[in-house]
């Protein structure tokens, strides 16, 4: 699928803004602060349905406005446009083709995406809540079971957490309402812990085929799913933990407490990497995403590139780029202050390019 326009209306600094895209590689450069990553979320709205970049719609609205709407118009065997209208009182509407979705959700998965950003390394090594919405956001695009799977779960996790802490003393715990909402969870946290466990088997080995051609082969790299699953049955996990999740007043085993572990070398990434090598390993990371979403969906998906080259040195830049010159990409957009240095990578492939340029006022575009 290709996205070929993008029209925005409130949506963060643009007021109204149009955008044409004639290549599938397309170079968005600009200083700080007008606009570029404002631009990749919004394309990243087209492909999710919601933002990467924050956490809520309404973080989303251009201040001083109370609503804003993308318009997009992509191609693949047909012609398609999509609309995303929201607002605070009334929330978020999707349109394809002029159809409304009954379920935002229904939408994941039609335009697969893989974003790389500048924070993805900190977030990502912060704790094991953004390792679980990594393994999430591509296992959902793919299998729309395991997404429902998730806000089952998640639905009754809420529940179940909700009854712990609404009393005050432990013997006044309904043990009868916790065990009913237990074996509820189990069939979803089951779905999701086999979807997990066989995802990494096969996509632990791609990252680290990745970070050997960005490393020149110099380092290797193991991601490990953890998961207290692993040794115990859902239920049992419940029943061994119920005395303490009365006490804390939460849930506290189960598939929300799953993780991925990250050595380089045999030791923990986190501490003993270089800025360097962590933004390698994002990279070998999400590549690995790119090409298990192609593989499984057998559709191209969209990459998006926010200011990701300021710290690589040009060994592991001009790695990066031949990686991707050799995958069977969709459409890439990438940012970055420097037009310079976009040119000068672009000049170690063969590969067009389109050039937009966002200059420091609102919605000024010069366009190459």
């Amino acid at each position: 699928m290709i996205l070929e326009r993008l029209v925005l209306r409130n949506f963060k600094n643009y007021s109204e803004a149009i955008f044409s895209f004639n290549r599938r590689v397309v170079c968005i450069t600009g200083p700080n602060g007008v606009g570029k990553t404002n631009l990749l979320d919004a394309i990243s709205y087209t492909c999710w349905g919601k933002s990467y970049f924050q956490s809520t719609d309404k973080h989303c609205l251009k201040k001083g406005y109370d609503f804003f709407r993308i318009q997009a118009k992509l191609l693949g065997e047909e012609r398609h446009d999509l609309v995303i209208k929201y607002r605070p009182d009334g929330g978020k509407q999707m349109s394809w083709d002029d159809n409304n979705y009954d379920r935002l959700s229904d939408h994941i998965g039609k335009i697969p995406l893989v974003v790389v950003a500048p924070d993805d390394i900190i977030e990502f090594l912060s704790g094991s809540k953004e390792r679980r919405r990594f393994m999430d956001f591509t296992l959902s695009q793919y299998d729309r079971k395991y997404l429902r799977s998730l806000m089952e779960y998640n639905r009754l996790l809420k529940q179940r957490n909700a009854h712990l802490k609404s009393w005050d003393r432990p013997e006044s715990v309904n043990k009868t309402l916790l065990n009913t909402l237990g074996h509820q969870m189990k069939a979803p946290a089951h779905y999701i812990f086999e979807a997990r466990r066989d995802f990494m088997a096969s996509f632990g080995p791609e990252v680290n085929e990745n970070h050997h051609q960005l490393s020149g082969r110099r380092e290797s790299i193991s991601c490990l799913y953890q998961s207290p699953l692993l040794k115990r049955d859902f239920i049992e996990l419940l029943e061994q933990n119920y005395e303490k999740d009365v006490i804390l007043q939460r849930t506290t085993q189960g598939i929300h407490k799953d993780d991925m572990k990250v050595l380089i070398d045999g030791a923990p990434l986190k501490i003993h990497a270089s800025q360097g090598q962590k933004k390698s390993f994002i990279l070998s990371l999400k590549t690995a995403q790119f090409q298990w979403l192609f593989q499984h969906l057998e559709k191209k998906p969209v990459l998006l590139l926010d200011d990701f080259f300021e710290k690589l040195d040009q060994d592991r830049l001009s790695s990066l780029m031949k990686m991707i010159v050799g995958m069977d990409f969709g459409q890439i957009f990438l940012t970055d202050t420097e037009q310079k240095r976009v040119e000068h990578l672009f000049q170690l492939t063969d590969i067009e390019y389109q050039s937009i340029q966002i200059q420091a006022t609102d919605n000024e575009l010069e366009e190459e």
